[in-house]
């Protein structure tokens, strides 16, 4: 049984002419595939939506990775490329999908604020999961009702390159190292001004994480 057949009337269309096509493109951009159960619906049907249109889901060629769609930003500095916006729930919130598959095959659904990017909650482990909390919570968003606890939280870690654009101002105006040397332990390098440490270990000082930034 397709999760189409639990849906109440008028909550989809049937499908575009093109919509395999859509599909292979979206896959092609993002270079992996589609969760089984996420392609199959797409392929059925179009203008999906759930609880009065609270849950709009995106067709795939406006799917997305987050970032893109909460922050303008096409890197994986912010969030993880792999994070497919695929359920609008407007201002600016989605509802993702995870395409690398956990070690037992399913994909985590997660809620992705725009006040959090870079943070998710595990909200579902599969189409019918979250198809059938949201159709049982007639009001609102079944991840905020009282009481309701997530599988379990995910938090990204930023590559350096998120680093080295966050602090590279900052970065440069410690200027050249032309002091003693640093006092870091077996550190050859000399201290920039006002400081005892060499650019290096006076970021990781400040910062307290290793520096992004290479230098000759």
């Amino acid at each position: 049984m397709s999760i189409l057949d639990e849906l109440p009337p008028g909550t989809w269309s049937p499908p575009s002419a093109d919509a395999a096509a859509k599909i292979a493109s979206l896959e092609e951009r993002l270079g992996r595939p589609l969760p089984p159960d996420l392609a199959a619906p797409h392929r059925c049907a179009q203008g999906i939506s759930l609880a009065d249109s609270r849950h709009r889901f995106l067709a795939p060629d406006a799917m997305r990775p987050i970032a893109e769609l909460q922050a303008g930003d096409g890197t994986e500095d912010l969030a993880p490329r792999t994070w497919l916006a695929v359920v609008d729930l407007s201002d600016g919130k989605y509802v993702g999908v995870d395409l690398v598959p956990n070690p037992d095959g399913t994909h985590d659904w997660l809620e992705c604020d725009h006040e959090t990017l870079g943070e998710a909650a595990v909200i579902a482990t599969s189409l019918d999961d979250f198809v059938r909390r949201a159709l049982a919570h007639a009001r609102g968003l079944f991840w905020l009702a009282p009481g309701h606890e997530p599988y379990r939280r995910l938090r990204y870690e930023n590559p350096p390159s998120y680093w080295r654009r966050l602090h590279a101002k900052w970065y440069a105006t410690l200027g050249p190292e032309a002091g003693s040397p640093c006092t870091s332990e077996g550190c050859p390098r000399l201290r920039v001004a006002h400081s005892v440490k060499c650019r290096r270990h006076h970021y990781e000082m400040v910062h307290r994480r290793p520096s992004p930034f290479t230098e000759e």
